[in-house]
């Protein structure tokens, strides 16, 4: 039967829809019985896309990250959601079904290896970014569309893949058979000895002889070290100073800026449509404002994990004085789920740039996941990610070349092994950038890796070049030689400004456009805005209280409104019905207009000179 079925406890840590992805997919099928597209009367078959429920309530305590301890109440969640609890049915009775959910629960489950093996399409759910023992042993071998359907957290594509999966039944037939010759290879007896054997191995090389005959722990374990090489990057980029602008000529690295700043300039005119909205993941100082006021976009959201450099770049925007409605966050947007903010503020993207940082995420693909659940779930179709990122083909020739150190007068690389090209995460180096990057743990981003990733969430390669290859193609245009003399990276004369050390800096890098295939179209434009100061206590850090966040949100939503001049004629004595409410600290912004209206008409003045104090009243 084409149908996507799924029977399962209510376990994880949500206790509605909203943060429960099994009551979600329960809640979903309801709805879909009187969906004629999705319940089988509008093609004629009467068979419907989805047969989901929860069979056990699982009413013990529930936790997620920043909320308080909670419990499923099931009279309210039939109440509110519709949701019953459903009938029962083995695994063995699933395999009529065509199609099989798997969704996690309180952690991963363990029924994925039984459900390779029943011959069934599985549409693997991603988990919700806050799961954590989210993945099986053997996940990491999976590959999304060859022994498995990806389906988003949200289940916003759910619907989308069973029509998929019908009208390509030979593609999806192939993949239930992929996916059972990988049981055999992997959840066989020989299979799980082959694990244990390579666990047993890596719990040996965790430990090292001590002194004393024993054994001791290393210095930190793994995890903590992860940790750690966080905290150093946020650090390392607080440390770092502004260099003004009168000193950039003398910066040793100045043409490799100049070279950056002009690769950057030419990504933006090419890939922002005019009134656009700006999402910039590691903003940094907020080098880039200039370049987003010149193609007159709409809204800015910059975000970055270094507070220090968010406090720069307000400051940069109030001097720059552009007309443009920011919003400024401190935190780390790779590992935040930024989703929820998003939503409350109302925000839709129209491009999502990160500039020389997207390879931060790199370090395991939980946070590369992450990141680009950041990047799409508000992204419109047909908006563009674009980000420049270390060229792992470049970097793993010069390692193979020239040892494991590796640089010149501008950079120093330290690289313990070859990179992997076909490989993923965790692939590690250290990188020290004169007056830019203080020795810093870095990770290749391998490219059929990366692509292979964005596609599950909807994005697909548009441009990927060295920016060599981009520097040497795109000053040819007319429209972008001209910066080539503004930004010096060449003379009036058209002599190159750089040295070699600078070009061979650069040719470490390279250029990356996603664009997204599907999703939801552009929203209706934003209104003119003209320049507001944005406050330093309007920086939204991401790391705060629920509480916190709460209060600066509600000041962000009041500050995006458009700016309202009302008029109102009102004579002597008359009651007069306003179009919207108007807080006192509106009047507070407005003092010297309304003091002039004041002047005028004397006798309207409501507020008597020993009322004045008490403000509110």
């Amino acid at each position: 039967v084409p149908t996507a079925f799924f029977r399962g406890g209510a376990t994880g840590g949500g206790t509605t829809p909203l943060s429960n992805q099994r009551l979600a997919v329960s809640q979903l099928s309801k709805e879909w019985e009187t969906d004629d597209s999705r319940n089988g009367k509008g093609d004629g078959t009467g068979i419907p896309f989805l047969n989901a429920g929860v069979v056990r309530w699982n009413l013990r305590d529930k936790k997620l990250p920043g909320r308080g301890m909670n419990f499923l109440k099931p009279p309210k969640l039939k109440e509110f959601f519709g949701i019953e609890q459903a009938e029962f049915v083995h695994m063995s009775e699933q395999l009529r079904f065509k199609y099989v959910l798997y969704i996690d629960g309180h952690c991963a489950a363990n029924r994925y290896a039984y459900m390779m093996s029943l011959g069934v399409v599985i549409l693997k759910v991603e988990s919700n970014p806050w799961q954590i023992a989210s993945d099986m042993w053997y996940f990491p071998l999976l590959r999304p569309m060859e022994d498995h359907v990806p389906i988003k957290h949200d289940l916003s594509d759910l619907g989308e893949k069973i029509e998929w999966l019908r009208k390509n039944d030979i593609q999806a037939q192939a993949i239930a058979e992929r996916a059972k010759a990988l049981h055999s290879a992997i959840a066989s007896v020989e299979g799980m000895k082959d694990y244990m054997q390579c666990c047993i191995n890596m719990i040996a090389n965790s430990y090292t002889s001590g002194s004393n005959g024993g054994f001791s722990d290393k210095a930190k374990t793994e995890n903590a070290m992860k940790l750690q090489r966080q905290d150093d990057v946020r650090d390392g980029y607080n440390r770092l100073k502004s260099i003004g602008q009168g000193k950039r000529d003398t910066s040793s690295i100045y043409g490799v800026r100049n070279m950056n700043n002009w690769v950057k300039s030419v990504l933006i005119l090419e890939q922002t449509p005019r009134k656009a909205r700006v999402l910039d993941l590691a903003c940094g100082k907020g080098g880039d404002l200039k370049k987003w006021q010149q193609r007159e976009i709409a809204s800015y959201v910059g975000i970055d994990i270094a507070d220090k450099s968010v406090d720069e770049a307000v400051k940069r925007y109030n001097t720059t004085r552009p007309d443009f409605y920011p919003t400024f966050m401190a935190g780390d947007g790779f590992r935040t789920p930024l989703q929820s903010i998003f939503s409350s503020l109302s925000m839709s993207f129209d491009i999502v740039s990160c500039q020389f940082a997207f390879h931060y995420a790199f370090a395991e693909e939980s946070v590369v996941r992450s990141a680009l659940t950041n990047i799409t779930s508000h992204l419109c179709r047909g908006g563009a990610f674009v980000c420049t990122i270390p060229d792992a083909r470049v970097l793993k020739d010069m390692r193979e070349n020239n040892g494991k150190e590796f640089g010149n007068s501008n950079y120093t690389i330290r690289m313990e092994n070859v990179p992997d090209l076909d490989g993923g995460c965790g692939q590690m180096y250290y990188f020290k950038l004169a007056e830019a990057v203080d020795d810093l743990p870095e990770y290749i981003v391998p490219l059929p890796y990366l692509r292979r990733l964005a596609s599950e969430y909807g994005l697909e390669v548009e441009v990927e070049m060295n920016l060599r290859s981009f520097i040497l193609h795109y000053c040819n245009c007319a429209d972008y030689r001209s910066l080539l003399s503004i930004l010096k990276v060449v003379e009036r004369g058209g002599e190159l400004t750089v040295k070699e050390e600078d070009w061979e800096v650069t040719g470490l890098y390279c250029a990356v456009v996603f664009r997204k295939r599907s999703g939801s179209s552009a929203m209706s434009p934003i209104p003119a805005q003209q320049f507001q100061p944005y406050m330093a206590s309007d920086i939204l850090h991401l790391s705060s209280t629920e509480a916190e966040k709460e209060s600066i949100l509600q000041r962000l939503k009041q500050r995006s409104q458009p700016s309202t001049v009302l008029g109102v004629k009102i004579d002597a004595g008359a009651t007069v019905a306003l179009p919207h409410p108007i807080h006192v600290t509106d009047i507070a912004l407005i003092t010297t207009d309304a003091q002039h209206l004041l002047d005028l008409h004397p006798t309207h003045h409501a507020m008597s000179k020993e009322e004045e104090g008490e403000g509110e009243k």
